[in-house]
């Protein structure tokens, strides 16, 4: 019984985070291992190294300072490379356990949570952001009664982005701020908040406020 009973905990808690990243709006940012951190049982196969390595380096020479690429196959065979520099000043090779930012694809991962709670039964698309995250979503006519977690997983909730609140002017995106900025963490909860001091631009479901 006391198995079950933290099962019910660590999946509510993965339910809660889940809301939350989505909660975040359109530019979802984390940190996740590179793809050396991913390796599973299996013989490193090199067959197709030489054209993962062009690939590579055509990605590099698209203007990317450095990148990994790991591949894997269903039978396990792992296919790596890399290319360009870690450090544009210092050089080195980039490690195949670097961690990164993997920006807008956070949202990817989030929704794929997420469904598998709903597959699981600890989510229903129809739940409120309320239920889940109460007190989290309000203010300024922002009101997570209205919006479902399908809201969320389908961009329809209509809460602001977080972003237009640190970038409002489109004249501050410049490359100097984001240099000054990169590396500036926030909690998805301070991310939310920063939603939360604006009005949604859209009612729940993608209808205009005045129509809600």
């Amino acid at each position: 019984m006391a198995i079950k009973v933290r099962k019910k905990c660590r999946r509510q808690a993965r339910a809660g985070v889940a809301l939350v990243m989505a909660a975040v709006g359109a530019l979802g940012v984390a940190t996740v291992p590179g793809p050396g951190a991913w390796a599973q049982d299996g013989e490193t196969d090199t067959a197709d190294a030489p054209r993962l390595q062009r690939d590579a380096d055509a990605v590099r020479d698209t203007g990317a300072s450095g990148l990994v690429v790991r591949t894997e196959d269903g039978a396990g065979r792992v296919r790596q490379a890399w290319s360009g520099v870690a450090d544009l000043d210092e050089g080195g090779r980039i490690p195949f356990d670097a961690y990164y930012r993997i920006g807008s694809d956070t949202k990817t991962f989030v929704a794929v949570v997420a469904l598998q709670l709903v597959s699981e039964g600890t989510l229903r698309l129809d739940d409120t952001v309320e239920k889940w995250l109460p007190g989290m979503v309000a203010g300024h006519g922002n009101d997570g009664s209205r919006i479902t977690v399908r809201d969320l997983l389908q961009h329809t909730s209509g809460l602001a982005d977080y972003t237009d609140v640190l970038f409002g002017d489109p004249a501050d995106l410049t490359p100097e701020r984001f240099r000054s900025q990169r590396f500036t963490a926030r909690t998805p909860e301070q991310q939310v908040a920063l939603a939360m001091s604006r009005p949604p631009g859209l009612a729940a479901g993608g209808r205009r406020v005045e129509e809600a």
